[in-house]
């Protein structure tokens, strides 16, 4: 067990299958389950009825809703690049490109769903600014993080 944890592989045994957490298909399982959930995030935080909503702000900051989509359509924009490189071996431009126009059509649907949905939201031309702006970001994020030879072990 020593030898395996300086090697840096992390084994578990359930049911008596050794299981490798660093082959590549678990760690492309990993990061269906990350752009998967994030994915739900964003549809269930943007889609969810006003009355859910806190009626009190939980930070005293303005527009703090505008850093909220910001945040998460940067963290989708990153999630979908990445999938797109590291899973079907794209080049980088076209796993961009192709990040880049699924998340902003993303971005769309909830911008206009809040308007059509009976969920007493609605849509806000300034929240989608900022989602565009998360994924512009996540776009530059990308194509720095992507030059270091580090960044392509993360999953």
């Amino acid at each position: 067990m020593q030898r395996l944890l300086q090697k840096g592989i992390w084994m578990y045994k359930p049911a008596g299958i050794l299981f490798n957490f660093t082959s590549v298909k678990v760690q492309h399982l990993l990061l269906r389950i990350k752009l998967f959930g994030w994915l739900a995030l964003i549809i269930y935080g943007c889609l969810s009825p006003a009355t859910a909503l806190p009626k009190v702000p939980l930070f005293i900051v303005p527009h703090f809703d505008k850093i909220v989509h910001f945040i998460l359509f940067l963290g989708l924009g990153l999630l979908l690049i990445r999938y797109f490189f590291e899973i079907y071996r794209m080049k980088t431009h076209h796993a961009v490109i192709l990040g880049f126009s699924i998340t902003l059509i993303v971005a769309i649907a909830t911008e206009v769903l809040q308007n059509i949905l009976p969920i007493h939201r609605d849509s806000d031309f300034l929240d989608f600014l900022a989602d565009f702006g998360g994924i512009a970001t996540s776009i530059v994020i990308f194509r720095f993080l992507n030059s270091y030879k580090w960044f392509k072990t993360l999953v």
